[in-house]
């Protein structure tokens, strides 16, 4: 029986996408840049704001300027880290299943604190999850298994009988270190073209809700 779910929280419970493109827009008018693509932008958020940076502003690493803008990218989008951001369909239906069925969850997540705790407290996220871990809480993060067994020490749950859901094949693979089953999420953001079979989660959903009836019904063979 499942003791506790924890998610990712970019491109599983919250979506984040339109402010880090709104960030990135404030940016480029400042410099009297033509503004992005939303939905060709989109397909970058999964590699981290150098990714972003590198996408928008058509540099690499070793551009002199390169790291000034980034950290101008990343103060931008904490000023503005609520103004678009909304949960991803189904996932306020799920939370609240689980919160009325006494079900324990937690986040576990490659943020740093002072990026994701702002975007948390907006959706209250912070007073209802069990546990939550970011990613500068220890000295290690994902795909790393250490911060999924600290999120369930902290829960007071088995790894063995937790699961992790995740956006990306690295949440899949700290999952497995962690001695927990995972569940991929479709919806969420990933490089194009990907192939989720091949992250050999326990389980692959397009959709939020199916997540609870997973931890109730489906064995890892049902996907």
């Amino acid at each position: 029986m499942t003791q506790a779910i924890f998610f990712d929280l970019d491109g599983t419970l919250l979506d984040t996408a339109r402010d880090f493109a709104y960030a990135i827009n404030l940016m480029l008018k400042k410099r009297n840049k033509p503004p992005i693509n939303f939905h060709t932008f989109r397909k970058q958020v999964y590699g981290e704001s150098k990714k972003m940076v590198s996408f928008a502003f058509n540099i690499d690493e070793s551009h002199p300027d390169f790291e000034n803008i980034r950290q101008e990218f990343l103060h931008t989008y904490h000023q503005n880290c609520a103004t678009k951001t909304v949960l991803f369909p189904g996932i306020e239906l799920l939370l609240d299943k689980m919160d009325a069925e006494k079900m324990p969850w937690g986040i576990v997540t490659s943020k740093p604190t002072w990026l994701a705790q702002p975007v948390l407290e907006h959706f209250g996220l912070h007073k209802r999850a069990t546990s939550i871990v970011m990613g500068d809480t220890l000295s290690k993060t994902k795909p790393d298994p250490e911060p999924l067994l600290f999120a369930c020490a902290r829960a007071s749950v088995s790894p063995a009988h937790s699961i992790y859901v995740g956006d990306l094949e690295t949440d899949v693979i700290a999952a497995k270190a962690a001695n927990m089953k995972s569940i991929g999420v479709t919806y969420g953001y990933h490089p194009p073209h990907t192939d989720f079979s091949r992250w050999h989660a326990d389980w692959i959903v397009n959709d939020a809700i199916e997540i609870l009836a997973l931890t109730k019904t489906a064995t890892p063979s049902d996907r």
